[in-house]
C-alpha cells in the first residue's frame, strides 16, 4: 500500500467521506486495517508539512496537490477526509462512546449474540464444554478497538504531527477572513522547522498585517535572538498584548530560550502547557479571590504610561507598568512535580511554578491577565519568572502605587 495516500483508498465514495467516522465505522468491525492506519500515519509525519516556509506556500496557493511516488490527489479531496482537524478526533471518539447512537447499536448487536448463542441444543454444548464462557462482549470489543485508535494517533512523535498539519489546516481556512494577526502565526510557528532559526519568525511575516512594520534582514548583526525579540516587542506595541507574549514565554523555552531575553517567546520550540493549565485549574477553584485581577489588569494609565509608549531603540528590555504586590517568604512546600505552595505573614496563599524561589516579588502588570512573578535583578530591571495565582488576594493588596519598571 502506498505509504503516503494509500489510506485515501480505503475512503468511500459513498457516504461520509471524512476519515473520523470511516474509522469509528471500522471500529465496530474489528478496527482500519493496520495497513491503513500505518498508511495514514506515514502521511501526517511526512517532512514536507514541517517546513516554515511550506506553510506560507501552503496557505496561499488557490490550488493544491499532493504527490507521493506515482500517487496523487487534491488538497480538496484529502481536506474532506480530514474535517474536523485530527486534533479533535479523539475527543470525538471518547464522546461518540457515551451517545445514545452508540449505545442503540450495542444493545441491538449484544441481543443478536446473545440470540445466537442461545442456538446450540445442549448435545453440542456438551460437546464444546467452552462455549459460552469469557465471552467478550460487543460494547468491550468497539472500545478496546477505539483505545487502540487513541493509543496510536496520542503517541508523542504522531500527536506533534497532528498538531502541524492541524495549523496548516486551521491557516489556510481562515486564510481569507483572519490573515495579518501575528500573534496567531507565531503560535503556529512552534509546529515548524527551519534551518535558519531567524526564519521560525521570517517564515511567517510574510501573512501578517502591514502595520507591524518587518524588514527582514539576515545580516550577523541581526540574530536570532534579536529577530525573536523585535517581533515579540511589535506584539506588545502593536497589539497591545502583553498577556500574549508572556504566556508565549511562559509555555515553552529551550535551547534558543536560554539566550532570550525573560520575557521574550522562543517561537522555536513546541509548546509545554502543563503547568499553566495546573495554575488555571487553582484560579477556577477561588474565582472569587481572584476576581480583582479582572478590574486592575487593564486599569486606566495616562497617554504616556509607558507600557504603550512607542519604543524608539530595538533593545532587549522591555519597559511596563506593574504593582508591586508581595515577597515570596523562605518557607514553601511542593504540591506537584511543576508547582509549589507559599504562605505568607499576611495569610496570602501563592502557587507557583517550582522556579520560583524565595525574594522573587509577585507583581501584577498592566496588560497581563495574570499576577507574575519577577526576580529583582537591580536599578528596576527584573527577569519575568513565570504566572503564579494568589488565593486571599483583596483589592487593598493590589492598591500600592504604579510604577514603571523593566524586564530583562
Amino acid at each position: 500500500m502506498n505509504a503516503g495516500l494509500g489510506w485515501l483508498t480505503n475512503v468511500p465514495h459513498q457516504g461520509s467521506t471524512s476519515l473520523v467516522d470511516v474509522f469509528w465505522e471500522k471500529c465496530y468491525k474489528g478496527g482500519p486495517s493496520p495497513e491503513t492506519l500505518e498508511s495514514f500515519v506515514a502521511f501526517l509525519q511526512s517532512p514536507w508539512w514541517t517546513r516554515s516556509w511550506v506553510y506560507q506556500e501552503f496557505v496561499c496557493s488557490p490550488k493544491v496537490h499532493f504527490v507521493f511516488r506515482d500517487d496523487g490527489a487534491s488538497w480538496e479531496r484529502i481536506s474532506t477526509c480530514l474535517t474536523p482537524d485530527p486534533d479533535s478526533w479523539c475527543d470525538v471518539w471518547k464522546s461518540r462512546l457515551t451517545g445514545k447512537d452508540h449505545q442503540d447499536i450495542v444493545r441491538a448487536k449484544d441481543e443478536q449474540l446473545d440470540q445466537q448463542r442461545a442456538l446450540p441444543t445442549a448435545e453440542e454444548r456438551e460437546q464444546e464444554p467452552g462455549r459460552g464462557t469469557s465471552i467478550v462482549s460487543f460494547e468491550d470489543k468497539v472500545q478496546k478497538q477505539v483505545d487502540y485508535l487513541i493509543k496510536e494517533l496520542t503517541a508523542p512523535d504522531v500527536e506533534k504531527s497532528i498538531r502541524t498539519v492541524a495549523a496548516m489546516m486551521n491557516g489556510r481556512s481562515k486564510h481569507e477572513g483572519q490573515v495579518g494577526d501575528l500573534r496567531v502565526l507565531l503560535r503556529h510557528a512552534r509546529n515548524f522547522q527551519a534551518s535558519d532559526t531567524r526564519d521560525k519568525i521570517y517564515a511567517f511575516v510574510g501573512l501578517a498585517r502591514d502595520d507591524y512594520g518587518f524588514k527582514p534582514s539576515y545580516s550577523d548583526e541581526n540574530t536570532a535572538v534579536e529577530v525573536h525579540s523585535d517581533a515579540a516587542r511589535r506584539i506588545v506595541e502593536i497589539d497591545r498584548d502583553l498577556n500574549y507574549v508572556l504566556e508565549q514565554s511562559f509555555v515553552g523555552r529551550r535551547d534558543l530560550g536560554l539566550f532570550l531575553p525573560s520575557w521574550v517567546p522562543d517561537w522555536n520550540c513546541t509548546e509545554d502547557r502543563d503547568i499553566l493549565l495546573e495554575l488555571q485549574n487553582l484560579t477556577d477553584e477561588d474565582r472569587e479571590s481572584n476576581a480583582p485581577l479582572a478590574l486592575l489588569a487593564y486599569w486606566p494609565t495616562k497617554s504616556q504610561d509607558p507600557f504603550y509608549e512607542a519604543i524608539k531603540d530595538r533593545g532587549l528590555s522591555l519597559r511596563v507598568t506593574g504593582r508591586y504586590v508581595v515577597t515570596l517568604p523562605r518557607e514553601s512546600c511542593e504540591i506537584s512535580p511543576n508547582l509549589q505552595r507559599f504562605e505568607t505573614k499576611s495569610g496570602l496563599v501563592i502557587y507557583a511554578p517550582s522556579t520560583a524561589r524565595p525574594k522573587d516579588e509577585i507583581w501584577l502588570l498592566s496588560g497581563c491577565e495574570w499576577l507574575v512573578f519577577l526576580r529583582d535583578e537591580g536599578k528596576d530591571k527584573y527577569c519575568f519568572g513565570g504566572f503564579v495565582v494568589v488565593h486571599g488576594l483583596g483589592k487593598s493588596s493590589l492598591e500600592k502605587g504604579a510604577r514603571a519598571i523593566f524586564l530583562i
